[in-house]
């Protein structure tokens, strides 16, 4: 059950999603720097940063280069290491990207339901394929443009799998929470050492789902994430 914090929450785009403008830049400093200066713009004293996948490396990124910046961390299904050679958490962005590419401006998918079977070519799962679809809205000429600037995130895959970071240089000691799908590749046991060089009072909640865990499994996560943050805010 989610516990009630009574907090404000601010929700970001990060640049190249949703309604956030688009640039050619796409890697963690970059990223991180964003959301720094919101936090700074919007006078936030010691948030509580919350990001899933990408967002998890941003969040972290920004702890590990503004130590004094946030209260509490939480990084869902994503882990401190460089997985750009592939490994156990070899990404199917790359997929997904080709696949919505052949749906941005194809003015034969007139509907959600035709753009949900090119994607189902290469995702079974219809609860990821639902999520991905919330980036497609409808053109005036009939079909779906991409929200997202396909071409900027095909370029930038590599970065995003990156992680540019060193934990001899870069150690954050503040609180902090993984949160990972227990059928998810991103956060498995062999990249805990790792998490544990760059953020050494971590702990970690497992919540049944694959790597889309806010949407695959919403309730279990709200009540893991909140049930922490009730627990360090009270110690």
């Amino acid at each position: 059950m989610a516990i009630l914090l009574e907090r404000d929450v601010y929700c970001l785009d990060l640049r190249n999603h949703g309604d956030s403008p688009h640039s050619e830049r796409m890697d963690y400093p970059a990223l991180s720097a964003d959301v720094e200066r919101f936090i700074g713009e919007h006078k936030l004293e010691q948030p509580i940063l919350i990001g899933h996948s990408m967002g998890a490396k941003t969040a972290m990124a920004v702890c590990l280069r503004k130590p004094k910046l946030c209260s509490l961390l939480v990084p869902v299904d994503n882990a401190p290491v460089d997985l750009t050679g592939g490994g156990a958490g070899f990404s199917k962005f790359g997929t997904y990207v080709k696949q919505m590419e052949k749906i941005d401006g194809n003015h034969k998918l007139t509907s959600l339901k035709d753009c949900d079977k090119i994607l189902a070519e290469v995702e079974p799962n219809k609860t990821i394929r639902q999520f991905l679809l919330t980036n497609m809205k409808p053109d005036d000429e009939g079909g779906y443009r991409c929200r997202v600037p396909l071409d900027i995130m095909e370029k930038t895959l590599d970065n995003i799998s990156a992680w540019p970071f060193n934990y001899e240089i870069s150690r954050w000691n503040g609180p902090a929470l993984f949160v990972r799908g227990t059928k998810s590749p991103y956060l498995a046991d062999e990249y805990l050492e790792s998490v544990a060089k760059f953020f050494p009072r971590f702990e970690i909640r497992d919540v049944e789902s694959g790597h889309w865990v806010t949407s695959e499994n919403p309730s279990a996560f709200v009540g893991a994430v909140s049930e922490w943050i009730r627990y360090q805010e009270s110690d």
